[in-house]
């Protein structure tokens, strides 16, 4: 696979904000399904305002810790 071709799956219409991190950091973190993508998706049904503070449980690279 081409880094172009690679690049290309990692592009949705769907999440903007995810679209714009670097493909080469997203692969190299990447630990299963893509972490940004439910991160964002998770934020059309969760309405984070400002002041809440949001614990992330999660393991691995922590990818949607910076998101």
């Amino acid at each position: 696979m081409t880094a172009a071709s690679r690049d290309h799956q990692l592009i949705h219409t769907r999440y903007q904000r995810s679209n714009a991190y670097d493909p080469d950091w997203v692969i190299e973190n990447q630990m299963g399904p893509n972490a940004l993508w439910l991160a964002e998706s998770l934020t059309e049904v969760l309405e984070i305002t400002t002041g809440m503070k949001v614990l992330d449980l999660g393991c691995g690279r922590a990818m949607t810790a910076v998101s």
